[in-house]
């Protein structure tokens, strides 16, 4: 291994060692961060199969990218999904 990717190693391990300290100290937050993805990923998929009664196709799924925005910022990040697909339709 070269210089570069050593660096790159350990600021990956130093990354990960304090996101588990942080989790350690309050573990609420891995509970809101879930809770929030779970949310958001279940209003994406009800606000599907509701539109999908109506006929109205939205082009907005379940994959990672929902699910980052879902987890981050929860049914706002799942509105955002919409409002991305809306802006591309224009």
């Amino acid at each position: 291994m070269d210089q570069n990717q050593i660096m790159l190693l350990l600021s990956v391990i130093l990354f990960f060692l304090l996101i588990i300290n942080e989790i350690k100290k309050r573990p609420g937050i891995l509970l809101a961060f879930f809770g929030r993805g779970i949310s958001g990923l279940l209003f994406i998929h009800f606000f599907n199969l509701f539109c999908l009664s109506r006929d109205i196709v939205t082009h907005v799924s379940v994959n990672g990218a929902t699910a980052l925005f879902s987890c981050c910022l929860g049914v706002p990040g799942a509105l955002l999904a919409y409002g991305i697909r809306l802006w591309g339709l224009r």
